[in-house]
């Protein structure tokens, strides 16, 4: 996630080797543009030592770019969007991601 682009940017990189690795490129550009929406899934994983009982790992990632331009903050549709958006990130406040 990259801050202070002057240019909207996308891209998922796949690893060049045999693994389903890649990396996600997310610059949603300059002046409040334009939004990024990024979901990320994540699922444990049994360890490959017998050190660590679970690894954490990112296994999706969505991405939408958002066009703001047009819109502005007394927008009915810009207050339902943040709306939406804020009830689930509410939801996300109460989750355990990592219990240590």
């Amino acid at each position: 996630i990259g801050g202070h682009e002057h240019d909207p940017y996308q891209e998922r990189v796949e690893a060049k080797d045999s693994s389903s690795s890649f990396v996600q490129i997310v610059k949603s550009g300059q002046d409040a543009e334009y939004a990024s929406i990024i979901d990320i899934s994540f699922d444990l994983f049994p360890s490959k030592n017998n050190r660590e009982s679970e690894t954490i790992q990112a296994v999706n990632i969505e991405t939408e770019m958002v066009d703001l331009r047009d819109l502005d903050e007394e927008c009915p549709q810009v207050k339902c969007f943040v709306a939406c958006k804020m009830t689930g990130l509410e939801k996300m406040e109460q989750e355990i991601i990592v219990d240590e």
